[in-house]
């Protein structure tokens, strides 16, 4: 019953959710800062003054957005405000615990390492068995390439679940931190 209530109560906050998605737009998430610095060093164009002074700047905005804006969504969705309020609240709240919420962004950077960790494992090794039969060349048979196969699926819904478990920690860890910053700013 609590998903229902949780899924009405988001159904209800979808309009303030997607007016919070336009402001905090893709270009300021670390993917894309991530995507756009490995394209250009690949091109290499990172070596031009000008672009480097864009994509400090930029990546300076996302680190603010980042340590920021991390309150905004429960904002909108518990505390019933508009995206703009949730922005002044969520700014307020991460500048009065600066030290909590750099603490949980450390962990966060963390956990994520070591997600990407254990999925960079769990994928290796269909690709070395691939390399393996190339190198011994019996790619060919069909018991090593059904065998390919099924590793690669079992792979990918392993990596899967390890998202869905990595988002339910990351939302739950951001919840508590979220009122135990709530409650320290009460007590003040």
């Amino acid at each position: 019953m609590r998903f229902g209530r949780a899924f009405v109560k988001w159904w209800k906050k979808w309009w303030v959710m997607a007016e919070f998605g336009w402001v905090n737009m893709w270009w300021l998430s670390r993917r894309s800062v991530f995507i756009f610095c490995t394209r250009f060093w690949m091109l290499w164009y990172l070596n031009n003054p000008v672009i480097k002074l864009v994509f400090i700047i930029w990546i300076l905005c996302v680190l603010c957005k980042t340590v920021f804006w991390p309150y905004v969504n429960y904002y909108i969705v518990l505390k019933d405000c508009s995206a703009r309020d949730a922005v002044i609240k969520s700014m307020s709240l991460a500048a009065s615990n600066i030290v909590l919420t750099i603490r949980w962004l450390l962990k966060q950077a963390l956990i994520r390492l070591r997600f990407f960790l254990n999925a960079w494992v769990i994928l290796c090794i269909p690709i070395i068995i691939m390399v393996w039969a190339v190198h011994l060349d019996i790619i060919s048979n069909s018991i090593i390439e059904i065998t390919a196969w099924i590793l690669v699926w079992i792979a990918l819904l392993v990596f899967v679940y390890l998202e869905a478990i990595f988002k339910a920690f990351d939302y739950t860890y951001r919840y508590n931190i979220f009122l135990e910053a709530e409650k320290r700013n009460n007590q003040k």
